[in-house]
């Protein structure tokens, strides 16, 4: 994952269209295949390292935590390690700096592999993938927390606002203050989510946070526009309420073990509005069309995360669900 990581960023001095085959192979390697297949790994592994739905979901919790953590770190520090390094139009720069964070991926990563002990045995054999994928669309649950973790991702690429920053406000120095503000409230709250989930139940909590964030938004974009302490505001309520949803999720794709990406469309966006990264000042056109996708867009979101939050009702269904597995392992040791 590491490598392939690096290689997203060694694009060749070459004609464009070599170039844009070469961001479009190296990209979907790290992200799309990579990435995917260590995160199936890693997200699977507290549910065969416990059978307690509490133990494990706070474990899940505690993942997005560090995660949230760490996104709150890159973004502060990437910029000012790229320019240590040599400076933002410097590839080996972008390289270097790429390498410090993979390497200490790597570490954390292992940590895993050496410590976390698989405890509960899966005596049900192995399935091709077809078979796994209909079993997962026949499971409702692992369809609602789908589209929740799709939503949840969507509100992250708005919580790094570049073009929203850098077009409408014409600021792009506010990004360090606007992503801390947006992460550090949720980061804070997730060291308290793991004690609060053996009290209140996991669907309560995120329906609560997912209404949260739309009327964070909503209150943004009722206020001034120009004002850059209610912006920061606003993100900070938005970033607190999203910290339940985003901390939560995980957790229940635990749980719907036991039961049974989205960048492109950013892409898309910019090009329809006209958007062009070579221009020093866009067109009145495109600033309008990014001021208001980065204004209304998160508020259809979050009605989705909501209404997927509220169908997700597993966890009372949980104790039945788990005396019956207990009850079939036992009777498969047995033969």
């Amino acid at each position: 994952m590491v490598v392939s990581v690096t290689l997203v960023f060694l694009v060749p001095k070459t004609i464009l269209a070599l170039q844009i085959a070469f961001i479009f192979v190296t990209y979907n390697l790290f992200n799309t295949i990579l990435y995917t297949y260590v995160c199936m790994a890693f997200g699977s592994l507290p549910s065969y390292a416990t059978d307690d739905s509490v133990d494990r979901s706070q474990t899940l919790v505690y993942s997005m935590l560090v995660a949230a953590a760490m996104q709150t770190i890159l973004a502060s520090t990437i910029m000012p390690m790229v320019n240590f390094f040599g400076g933002q139009n410097v590839q080996s720069a972008w390289v270097k700096s790429i390498l410090v964070f993979g390497a200490l991926g790597i570490v954390f990563l292992y940590l895993n592999v050496f410590f976390v002990k698989e405890r509960v045995e899966n005596s049900a054999p192995p399935e091709n993938i077809v078979a796994g994928i209909k079993a997962a669309v026949k499971n409702k649950y692992w369809v609602y927390t789908l589209f929740a973790n799709i939503c949840n991702n969507i509100m992250l690429v708005f919580n790094l606002s570049v073009y929203y920053l850098n077009t409408v406000v014409g600021n792009l120095g506010l990004m360090g203050a606007y992503i801390a503000v947006s992460n550090i409230p949720g980061v804070i709250l997730m060291i308290f989510l793991p004690s609060i989930l053996a009290k209140v139940s996991k669907q309560k909590l995120a329906v609560f946070g997912s209404i949260l964030m739309p009327a964070a938004q909503i209150a943004f974009i009722l206020g001034p526009s120009d004002n850059v302490t209610w912006l920061l505001g606003t993100g900070l309520l938005r970033g607190f309420g999203m910290g339940f949803p985003m901390g939560l999720n995980g957790a229940m794709i635990g749980d719907c073990i036991d039961y049974g990406e989205w960048t492109s469309l950013l892409g898309f966006f910019l090009t329809a509005v006209g958007y062009d990264s070579l221009k020093e000042v866009q067109s009145a056109a495109t600033i309008a069309g990014i001021d208001n996708f980065f204004k209304f867009v998160p508020v259809i979101v979050c009605i989705i995360l909501i209404i997927f939050s509220y169908l997700f009702d597993l966890e009372k269904k949980l104790p039945g669900i788990q005396k019956d597995l207990q009850e079939r392992r036992g009777a498969a040791e047995t033969r």
